[in-house]
């Protein structure tokens, strides 16, 4: 069993990637940097129970077609699989921005 690095955090949700007759489904997969991601953690959290990857999860996740986000803080990376007719990169973008974690793709 591989163990996941110290702050990498997961959360899955929606349909399986692939639909029932095997073909893929309409997912793209995107990396986006968020370079003050652990920086920001301290100042920003009124809270010790919310990490900062909890509230990006949370960012995302309220967009229709995110169907998975891994974060990354150490490196201050977000990878989401998203389905592309219902979202994109730059309204990824904005939600973290708006959630007071600016990012790029």
């Amino acid at each position: 069993m591989k163990i996941p690095p110290q702050n990498t955090f997961s959360l899955a949700v929606g349909p399986s990637l692939v639909d029932p007759a095997g073909a893929p489904a309409p997912f793209d997969c995107a990396t986006l940097s968020v370079p003050n991601l652990p920086r920001m953690a301290t100042s920003q959290l009124s809270c010790c129970s919310f990490s900062p990857s909890i509230l990006v999860m949370e960012a995302l996740h309220a967009l229709p077609g995110v169907r998975q986000v891994d974060v990354d803080e150490r490196a201050g990376r977000v990878t989401v699989v998203y389905d592309y007719r219902l979202v994109n990169t730059e309204t990824l973008s904005e939600a973290l921005g708006e959630a007071g974690f600016p990012a790029s793709v």
